[in-house]
C-alpha cells in the first residue's frame, strides 16, 4: 500500500529533511524523506511515495525532525484503518505539537522610573503595563505595592510584580518617589494660584501635570518658578522638561506682562552650573543694557524685562509666547553677556504652531491690538525701545542689520555699505568676504546662535575685506555678523546671517561660490562669468584680487564627485 500527500506541523510546512514514518503497533512498517517542504509523497507514479507493508490494525504516522533522535505523533495522533494492499491513497498529514509556555510576561512601568515631588503635594502612581506571550494583555493582574507618602519627607520604592498562567514570573520593576521638603518662602505650583511677597518662590514637581495660571502682583518684584526638582545634569548642560502648561500674569511697573509656557517644553541650559531657577518677568533698570539702534537713528530704551535666568542662556524645544501690553509696534531685542540682539522677524502667525516652526533659539514679534507680542524659543532679558531718526548734523549710525554712533559734528556721519559678502567654509575653519563703499576697518562676530560670543578684526583701513574664522567644529550650523568702520567712527553691520561647517574629511567649501554645499558645474559656471574681473569677487578663491587660473585650480582641486 502507497501513500502520498502533504504534510504540516502546527499549519506550518514541514521542512525538507524531515522523515515521515508509518507505524503497525510498535513495528515500523514504512519510511520516506522528505526531499521538499509539504510534500511526503506524489501522486505520480514515477514518483517517490511512503510504502508501507501489510498491517492487522490501525497505521500510525509520526514525523521525525532532521537532526532529532524520537519520531513524534503530536498531541493528537494521526491514524489510517482498513489496509488494503496495492492501494495508493492520498492521506494529508497535519500534525499538531503543543510547545510548554516557559517565556515569563513583562511589565513596562508607564510614566518616570524617578519622580522628584514636594512634600504636601498629591501624588498618583503612572502605573505599568504587562503582557504575556501567550496570555496576551494582563495588566489587570500586576500586583503593586506603593508605600509613598507625600505628606512625609523621603526615599519610596514602589514593585510591579506580575505572572501568567503558566506560572512565569515577571521581573520587577521598581519606581523610585523622592518626596522633597519645601522652605518657607516656596509654594507649590497649583491650578491657580498667587505669588506673594511672603513666598515669591513657586515649586514644581515631576507630578505637576494640570495647566496652571500664576499671578503676580506688581508688589512682588522677584518671583521665580524652580524646576530644579525636573532637572537632568550631564557635564555641559542642565535640562528640564516641564509637563504642565503654565500661563503667568504679572503687573508691573511698566504694565501687564504675559507670559505662556506650553506643556512638554523641553528647557536646556547651557551650562552645568544652572540651579533651576527661572526669574519671571522682573523689571530690571533701564541702564543695565545699551541699545545698537539702526543706521542712522538714536534708541531710548523704554524697559528691560528679564525672563529666564540672568546672562544664562535658557533655549526651548518649543516656543513661550510674551505679550507686553500697551508696547505695540516698539522695537525689541534682547541683551545677553553685553550683547544686543535686535529681533527683527516678524512672526507669520500668532499661533503656537508659528512659534514651533521657528530655528532654534529663534524668535520673532508682532503687534496685535495694542500688545507687542514675542514667540521666543530661548530666555533672557527682553528690552523695548523706540528709534528716532537722527538730525542734519547730529551723530551716525550703521546699515544692514544695525548700527551704532558716528563721528564729530559737521562731517561724514553715513556708515559703510556692506555687500558681496560670501563665505568659503572647510570643517575648522571659515573666509567671510565683503567690500564696502568707503574705506573702513572691519570685524566679525559670530558663534553657534546669534548671541555669538567670538569675534575676529583688522585694524587695516580698506573696501575690500576678508578675516578668516578659525577652531570651528565640522559640520555645525555658526551664526555671524560682519561690521564695518570709516575713519569718522561711522559703523555699518550686517544682519545675521549663517553657513554650515564642512564634515570631518569631506570638501573644504573653498569653491563652493553659490553655498549649495558641493563644488560642480553651476560654480564651474559661475566662475566663468567672473572669468578675468578685477577687485572682491565670489570667484576669487585666493583672495589675490583677481579671478584667474589659480583660481580655476582651486576650484579643481575641490571638485566634488
Amino acid at each position: 500500500m502507497a501513500f502520498w500527500g502533504d504534510a504540516t506541523l502546527n499549519n506550518l510546512l514541514l521542512p525538507a529533511g524531515t522523515k515521515i514514518r508509518a507505524y503497525c503497533g510498535n513495528n515500523l512498517i514504512g519510511e520516506i524523506t522528505m526531499i521538499e517542504s509539504r510534500t511526503y509523497g506524489y501522486n505520480e507514479a514515477i514518483k517517490n511515495k511512503l510504502l508501507v507493508s501489510s498491517c492487522d490494525g490501525d497505521i500510525l504516522f509520526k514525523y521525525l525532525l532532521s537532526g532529532a533522535s524520537e519520531a513524534l505523533t503530536g498531541s493528537s495522533e494521526i491514524k489510517y484503518t482498513n489496509f488494503v494492499s496495492g492501494a495508493i491513497v492520498r492521506k494529508d498529514l497535519n500534525f499538531i505539537a503543543v510547545q510548554p509556555d516557559v517565556t515569563p510576561p513583562v511589565i513596562t512601568l508607564q510614566g518616570m522610573g524617578v519622580m522628584d515631588i514636594y512634600v504636601g503635594s498629591t501624588y498618583v502612581d503612572a502605573g505599568a503595563t504587562a503582557l504575556d506571550n501567550v496570555d496576551g494583555n494582563i495588566t489587570s493582574h500586576i500586583v503593586i505595592v506603593n508605600p509613598v507618602n507625600s505628606a512625609t519627607v523621603g526615599a519610596y520604592t514602589i514593585t510591579y510584580n506580575v505572572s501568567d498562567a503558566a506560572g512565569n514570573h515577571a521581573i520587577q520593576v521598581t519606581r523610585t518617589v523622592n518626596v522633597l521638603p519645601i522652605s518657607s518662602s516656596a509654594q507649590l505650583l497649583g491650578e491657580n494660584i498667587i505669588v506673594s511677597t511672603n513666598t515669591p518662590e513657586i515649586l514644581v514637581g515631576d507630578n505637576n501635570t494640570s495647566s496652571s495660571v500664576i499671578t503676580i502682583p506688581e508688589s512682588v518684584t522677584n518671583a521665580t518658578i524652580n524646576v530644579t526638582a525636573l532637572t537632568t545634569s550631564i557635564a555641559t548642560s542642565v535640562t528640564a522638561i516641564i509637563q504642565s502648561a503654565i500661563i503667568i500674569n504679572a503687573s508691573t511697573t511698566i504694565g501687564p506682562v504675559k507670559v505662556e509656557i506650553p506643556a512638554g517644553i523641553q528647557v536646556v541650559a547651557g551650562t552645568s552650573t544652572w540651579n533651576g531657577i527661572i526669574n519671571v518677568p522682573q523689571v530690571k533698570p533701564n541702564s543695565m543694557v545699551t541699545v545698537t539702534p539702526d543706521s542712522g537713528n538714536t534708541a531710548t530704551v523704554s524697559s528691560v524685562i528679564e525672563i529666564g535666568y540672568g546672562d544664562t542662556k535658557l533655549t526651548f524645544d518649543k516656543a513661550a509666547r510674551l505679550a507686553f501690553s500697551g508696547q505695540a509696534s516698539k522695537e525689541i531685542g534682547y541683551s545677553r553677556g553685553g550683547v544686543f540682539t535686535k529681533i527683527n522677524t516678524v512672526c507669520s502667525a500668532n499661533t503656537q504652531a508659528a512659534g514651533d516652526a521657528l530655528s532654534p533659539e529663534g524668535d520673532c514679534k508682532i503687534s496685535v491690538g495694542s500688545d507687542l507680542i514675542v514667540w521666543t524659543k530661548h530666555f533672557t532679558s527682553f528690552v523695548i525701545y523706540t528709534q528716532a531718526v537722527v538730525p542734519s548734523g547730529g551723530g551716525g549710525g550703521g546699515g544692514g542689520g544695525g548700527g551704532g554712533g558716528g563721528g564729530g559734528g559737521g562731517g561724514d556721519y553715513t556708515a559703510p555699505t556692506i555687500s558681496n559678502i560670501s563665505v568659503a567654509k572647510g570643517a575648522n575653519e571659515a573666509r567671510i568676504t565683503w567690500t564696502t563703499n568707503e574705506s573702513s576697518i572691519s570685524w566679525v562676530v559670530y558663534g553657534i546662535s546669534t548671541s555669538y560670543g567670538l569675534e575676529v578684526k583688522t585694524a587695516t583701513y580698506n573696501t575690500s575685506h576678508s578675516l578668516v574664522l578659525s577652531n570651528l567644529s565640522p559640520d555645525t550650523v555658526y551664526h555671524y555678523s560682519v561690521k564695518s568702520k570709516d575713519s569718522t567712527g561711522n559703523i555699518g553691520s550686517y544682519t545675521d546671517k549663517s553657513f554650515t561647517t564642512a564634515k570631518e574629511g569631506g570638501i573644504s567649501g573653498i569653491g563652493d561660490m553659490n553655498n549649495d554645499g558641493k563644488i560642480n558645474k553651476y560654480d564651474f559656471s559661475l566662475m566663468m562669468a567672473n572669468w578675468g574681473k578685477i577687485g572682491t569677487n565670489v570667484s576669487d578663491l585666493n583672495n589675490d584680487g583677481k579671478v584667474d587660473k589659480y583660481d580655476f585650480a582651486l576650484l579643481m582641486l575641490n571638485w566634488s564627485i
